[in-house]
Order: structure tokens, then sequence, then C-alpha cells
């Protein structure tokens, strides 16, 4: 499946829940049932004009703004996705924009804009060193928003952990992951003005790794602060194209400012800078 596919198909799948026709998707089964009433949220931003690629699991659990009962709610996310369909509704990445320019009622609050909002640091860390004169003060121009992807794309409290082992290649999932997961990401690396995918927590560079054609630079996780427990993999197709992986003891957290300076000498050492 190619990105364009993967964006249509959504955009179906979407309706068709919208519609109380759902399609449950591959490891729907293995979960909670109460996951349905919640929005699938696969992607979120713009393919076609973004700096890098955000990977995440899933994207948590379900809150108001995604829940089926409020489509019809003006000023919620549903509602707007059901208004515009899914791609077009998120396609200006809401999750870091605030309430007044998304028009979306108590935005700011919602559990989702704050997830997101606690990592508009670190995403203005990686533009600035990619673009020496960008003021990481000022708004993130649009141009240069991540495009985001879960490997998961149904809200859940807690990660299934047993989905893992079957996302892998081999895996029960892993056939699904591959067409259309894998294969789009890897074509939205491709497009992105920064070349590469970031991931945090180890589960999902396993994943990506275990179909093979981005191959392990590293052969020991690097560790940048000796007296912090942070972790770097950094995978390469051999073509220009990166994966950074991250993990940390205590949860799937991004770097802290600490690492600012420890990760552009890493992506530079790694040629992920150019």
């Amino acid at each position: 499946m190619n990105l364009l596919q993967y964006i249509n198909s959504w955009d179906t799948d979407i309706v068709n829940w919208l519609s109380n026709s759902p399609n449950y998707r591959f490891p729907i089964v293995t979960c909670d049932k109460k996951i349905i009433v919640f929005m699938p949220e696969p992607f979120m931003g713009d393919p076609d004009n973004c700096s890098f690629v955000i990977v995440n699991l899933n994207p948590g659990a379900g809150v108001w703004h995604s829940c089926i009962n409020q489509k019809a709610v003006t000023g919620t996310l549903i509602n707007k996705v059901a208004t515009l369909g899914y791609s077009k509704a998120i396609m200006d990445f809401p999750y870091l924009q605030d309430e007044t320019t998304v028009r979306l009622t108590n935005w700011d609050d919602s559990p989702g804009k704050k997830w997101w909002k606690s990592k508009e640091r670190w995403i203005k860390h990686i533009i600035k060193m990619y673009e020496p004169s960008y003021n990481t003060g000022d708004t993130i121009p649009h141009d240069l928003y991540p495009f985001a992807m879960e490997m998961f794309a149904w809200h859940t409290t807690k990660w299934p952990k047993s989905l893992n082992k079957q996302m892998k290649a081999g895996g029960a999932y892993g056939a699904t992951i591959k067409d259309e997961v894998f294969a789009p990401l890897y074509e939205a690396i491709q497009k992105s003005k920064f070349k590469f995918a970031f991931c945090v927590g180890k589960p999902i560079g396993d994943i990506i790794s275990s179909f093979g054609l981005f191959v392990k630079t590293n052969s020991l996780p690097i560790q940048p602060l000796p007296t912090k427990k942070r972790f770097y993999d950094v995978y390469s197709d051999g073509k220009g194209c990166h994966i950074v992986n991250t993990w940390a003891q205590g949860g799937n957290t991004y770097p802290s400012a600490d690492f600012e300076k420890e990760e552009e000498m890493l992506f530079r050492k790694k040629q992920i800078i150019p």
C-alpha cells in the first residue's frame, strides 16, 4: 500500500465508522471493545508538506473530542472530521495549534493537545538542527510541522503489549503492518524535508527493524549521557533515509533539553543531518 492509498483507505474507513458500519481492522479483536466508541487517529498532519515523521504506538486514551456520541457537536474534532473528512480535518496538525486557531471547543484542555504541547520544545529543537535560522521562540511554520503516524490507530487506555510481537515480521499481524503501516511510513520518510523518522519506545524500533529495509548502524545502544539512562538506535536504508529510535527507563518519554546538544552530535555523526 502506498502513502496515497493509506490516506484514502483510512478516510474511507473512518467515514464507514462514523456511519456505524465500522471496519475494525486487524488487531481490534485483541483489545477492549469499548475503544470502538472513539474515532481512530491513524495519522496527523500533511505528508506532502512536512519536516520529518514521528511514529507512535497508538493515540492513547479516547476523549470527548473523539467520541462517536459527539460527531454532531460543533467544536469537536470528530465533528470537524465528519464535516471535512479525516485527512482534510487533521492536515493542519490541530494538536500543535491553539483552540482559537483551530476553532475547537476546550481544545487547549484536551489530553491529546496537552500531550503534543509537551513535545513542542523538542520538535522545535529538531527543526533548529536543520534550519539554523529558525527561532525556537517562534511558532512552528506550517511547512515544518512533522507528520505523525500511529502503529495502531485505535485509542487504548493501556498499550496491549501482546501486539509488540504480533506486529513484527512473521507475527500474526506482520504482513498487515508491513503493507498498511510500514510501506506508507517509508514513503512518508522519503517525502519529508529532513528524510528521517523519530520514534520513542524500543518496541517501535524492534517492529520497524524486523522488516529488514532499515539496518541498524550501531552495534550496541547509544547512551549519549552516561549518567542518564536514555538510549538510541539509528537505522538507515542506505539511501539517505533514517529512523531514530530512543527509549529511557521509567516510561516512553521524549528526550529532555539535556539531550539537545547530544542529539545534534549524534545526528551529524550518523549523517542524518546532511
